[in-house]
């Protein structure tokens, strides 16, 4: 029996044969301080489940004991100082909370735990626990003084640890800070008044996660006649935006007292935006009607029309309820008086709907996550616009909001700028960075959407932000680099931690940075089992929702551009019978047909390239389908109905996608494609059309000033053709005219010229 065997047990649930074997163990080596502390955690945990009373006796009697011993053999052991003084303080908490009055730390005792505290202080990463259990030790020997002796020093010490950084120096001093007041307030000696400059002091700073604190405090401040000060925590608790039942009663009582302040005349600009977002926000609670605020707010614009609440309160109504171009003029004039986000957010959305069109972006004067806030409900919008012509206005805008919340945490982390919030921490700030760097990814900007992934790295460690960061340097064609930040992410990451999908299309990257660097045989042997993984997840899971699926579709598309860049050089016959295994095998994959499809057109197997089309369309989900694709799947279809003569198939094809071929292709592809109509209109002798779609191909030519070329040349033969079925002669050859004048022209424009006397005669030839 080891150690690991009994951490074993532990961790099986076995703990009664841990300590068993445990006692054990500790008579041949009784100074082992890994057994003694697993012991003293055991005694603890196996009793935990029957009440703080039985736990009491555990503590007492093993616990504490056993930490004793690890402590006599080594002083700084801090698993044995943190939980020396964890256990005994929690458990009395639980009693006092269950009405019981044991106590582990007696004021017989407490010099040895206090000594345990202050070791944990001289600590460099336990300092703070230190600060907190001293505290709890005086709080229970019911001492005050030593209590608030001890917060001052706390928050003394947590400046001074951690002045260069605000998250952590606002978390640690505003626990401390308010336990501090709490006890003061309830003094019956202290003056609360004297709160309130502390108050004012430090709510910049102030974070919480419970929104008690900031009603308590509001509560504090009313109680000493201080309604700014009051106002000014509403306002800082509002913006937490996650009110609970309780803490809307709070808010349903405050709006009340506003009110009668109000109609005793007090005034204050901000308590207006108090009463119109309890207004909008919690109608309900407080009896009105939910436009109550919308009159409210034009009642407000008569009053103060230079007041900003006012106009941005209409607009906001205004476009809640889609009467987007009334709401356009409110947020304006909201905006020249005060540039928040929110108001140009939702000020940009109305002026999309209504000139589809996207306004530039005023520099805002905005707390940084609301900027971050904004900034996200703007990419939700270009997700649901599908209007392609103003998405990169829209990438534009969204850059600009990132921009400035990138800039504005910035200035809050090394500055001190902007009110302290709880959830406005480093993660935030990094979240900040991959976004900013995803747009300007967007943008082709990879310079800068690298550097803003590195630092977010620094800043927090999320797989999304590593993807942003390799993807950003793969297509910068860092390689070397990219293969430092994927060997980063693999050193930290293993596959259960990060969803299937995203950690496949990891491993698509990995293979692509090898190809780049070595392209080796290694690298097509491992794409190769890659892509097979890859399918083969796509067997097993059929039933993906969309938004798996579009990962499914990344990661088999890097693996699959890897994969044919690898056997790129082997013959076309060797790649058909590869991927005509993989079609084999993976019948309802789209990639292997599509990869036939083209590897049979370039052999002229033109049944099966048409058959290999049909299967990637019917493969291939419609709302993944790149229409380019879609395009060239089209014409490889009609081209080879054509060249299999299957002229009224050809046509259905041609009538079906002829607006979409239009819209999507280039002007070179577009004529490529139209030449292929127009020969399968010949064949199906429809004359009319053939003319019509001649003059629209020279009229492409025209329009962008082409020169006379061979491809002209075989459209003026098909003309020539045209007329001369049709019996028109003379206008036949003045078209074989044209193409005579041309010194390299094609040997059979003089057979025509030569021996066209009569309709009909060469069409059996098939010219």
């Amino acid at each position: 029996m080891n150690y690991a065997d009994l951490e074993q047990l532990f961790y099986e649930g076995d703990i009664e044969r841990c300590i068993i074997d445990g006692e054990q163990y500790l008579k041949e080596s009784p100074e082992n301080t890994q057994v003694l502390f697993l012991l003293a955690t055991a005694y603890h945990d196996i009793v935990f489940q029957d009440g703080p009373q039985i736990v009491f006796d555990a503590i007492q009697n093993y616990t504490i004991p056993y930490l004793r011993r690890i402590l006599s053999l080594d002083t700084t052991h801090k698993h044995a100082l943190f939980s020396i003084l964890d256990y005994p303080l929690g458990n009395q908490l639980a009693l006092r909370n269950n009405g019981h009055h044991q106590t582990h730390i007696t004021r017989q005792n407490a010099d040895e735990f206090v000594i345990y505290a202050n070791h944990l202080i001289e600590t460099d990463d336990l300092f703070v626990d230190g600060y907190d259990f001293l505290w709890k030790i005086y709080e229970g020997l019911d001492e005050p003084e030593r209590q608030i002796l001890v917060a001052d020093g706390a928050m003394s010490a947590i400046r001074d640890r951690f002045q260069n950084n605000r998250e952590l120096r606002d978390k640690h001093t505003s626990y401390f800070w308010i336990k501090k007041i709490y006890l003061l307030s309830e003094l019956p000696a202290f003056d609360n008044k004297e709160l309130l400059p502390l108050i004012t002091e430090v709510l910049p700073s102030f974070v919480s996660y419970q929104e008690k604190h900031f009603v308590d405090l509001a509560e504090l401040a009313w109680s000493q006649n201080d309604l700014d000060l009051a106002l000014k925590i509403l306002l800082v608790l509002l913006d937490y935006n996650e009110s609970t039942s309780i803490i809307v009663e709070h808010f349903a009582r405050w709006y009340d007292r506003l009110n009668r302040s109000i109609s005793e005349g007090y005034h204050h600009e901000d308590m207006y935006y108090f009463q119109l977002m309890i207004e909008r926000n919690y109608a309900g609670a407080v009896g009105i009607a939910p436009d109550f605020y919308y009159h409210h707010a034009h009642q407000m614009i008569r009053q103060f029309p230079e007041c900003y609440y006012g106009y941005h309160f209409v607009g906001t109504y205004l476009f809640e309820n889609s009467e987007y171009e009334e709401a356009i003029p409110y947020f304006k004039n909201a905006l020249d008086l005060l540039p928040a986000s929110i108001t140009a957010r939702r000020y940009i959305e109305s002026y999309i709907y209504v000139h589809h069109a996207v306004p530039s972006v005023p520099e805002m004067k905005s707390h940084p996550k609301e900027l971050y806030d904004d900034a996200t409900y703007l990419d939700d919008l270009a997700d649901e616009i599908d209007i392609p012509e103003l998405q990169r206005d829209l990438l534009l805008a969204r850059l600009a909001f990132y921009e400035q919340s990138y800039h504005g945490f910035h200035r809050y982390f090394d500055q001190n700028e902007f009110q302290s919030f709880y959830a406005s921490d480093y993660h935030q700030f990094a979240m900040c960075c991959n976004n900013l760097a995803i747009v300007h990814e967007a943008l082709e900007n990879y310079i800068p959407a690298m550097s803003l992934a590195e630092e977010g790295l620094r800043y927090a460690d999320f797989w999304e932000l590593h993807a942003t960061h390799v993807e950003t340097l793969i297509k910068a064609k860092c390689y070397e680099q990219a293969k430092a930040a994927l060997d980063r992410y693999f050193e930290h990451y293993e596959d259960e931690e990060v969803p299937v999908l995203k950690h496949l299309i990891f491993m698509a990257n990995r293979l692509e940075v090898n190809y780049y660097l070595y392209a080796d045989q290694e690298t097509y042997e491992d794409a190769k089992i890659l892509l097979n993984q890859v399918y083969d997840y796509g067997v097993a899971n059929s039933g993906m929702d969309n938004y798996d699926y579009q990962d499914f579709e990344a990661a088999k598309t890097a693996i699959q551009a890897i994969y044919f860049r690898c056997i790129e050089k082997r013959t076309n016959a060797e790649k058909i019978a590869i991927f005509e295994k993989h079609a084999a095998r993976y019948p309802h994959e789209a990639n292997p047909q599509y990869m036939l499809m083209q590897l049979y057109h370039d052999t002229a197997q033109y049944a099966s390239c048409n058959k290999a089309a049909h299967v990637y369309l019917k493969n291939k989900p419609a709302y993944l389908l790149d229409a380019f694709d879609k395009a060239r799947t089209t014409h490889f279809i009609l081209k080879t109905h054509l060249l299999c003569k299957e002229y009224q198939q050809g046509l259905i094809v041609y009538e079906e996608n002829y607006r979409m071929m239009r819209d999507v292709l280039s002007d070179n592809d577009y004529i490529t494609w139209l030449y292929y109509v127009i020969e399968l209109k010949f064949a199906l002798e429809l004359e009319e059309e053939v003319y019509s779609l001649i003059r629209e191909y020279k009229g492409i030519y025209a329009r962008l000033n082409w020169s006379y070329d061979k491809n002209m040349e075989k459209v003026y033969l098909l003309e020539a053709q045209t007329l001369y079925k049709e019996g028109r002669l003379k206008e036949a050859h003045a078209v074989l005219d044209k193409i005579l004048y041309y010194t390299n022209h094609n040997p059979v424009a003089d057979i025509y010229k030569k021996q066209w006397k009569k309709p009909g005669f060469f069409s059996k030839f098939g010219f």
